[in-house]
């Protein structure tokens, strides 16, 4: 049960529970056969810093957005910018996969190369937690 007495946040989880329910064709199909059985553990919809994540991985901190269109990133006047710019701000990398791509494209080279970008952030991460040991053993 939610204890959160805000009924903003009420109405957004509402929403989130409805979207997870709903998924369109190209969120379905990345999902059920890519994402939901990968080692790096994905939710869907996950509430970060006010707002939601698509697909989320805590453990690989990476977010993967499937995007309408193509959208102005250098400007970061869109809402997928901004989003980018706040999990940035948390050490969450964020790849957008373009919503055309996942229609177009075959999938089995769309998860390939999602696989070697997920790899590459793995790879990111135990080096920064190895480096981040190695200082906390130097300064004890």
């Amino acid at each position: 049960m939610n204890t959160n007495p805000n009924p903003l946040f009420e109405k957004r989880m509402r929403y989130a529970d409805a979207r997870k329910n709903h998924m369109t064709p190209e969120e379905s199909l990345l999902w059920e056969h890519f994402l939901k059985k990968h080692p790096g553990r994905f939710h869907r919809l996950t509430w970060i810093e006010g707002c939601f994540a698509e697909f989320y991985s805590p453990s690989l901190k990476v977010v993967i957005e499937i995007n309408a269109k193509k959208h102005d990133f250098q400007r970061g006047s869109t809402p997928a910018a901004q989003r980018t710019r706040s999990f940035g701000k948390k050490g969450i990398a964020v790849i957008h996969l373009p919503r055309k791509a996942l229609r177009t494209e075959t999938f089995a080279r769309l998860c390939s190369a999602l696989e070697a970008k997920l790899r590459s952030r793995n790879a990111d991460i135990k080096r920064a937690m190895s480096e981040a040991n190695k200082f906390s053993k130097a300064s004890s």
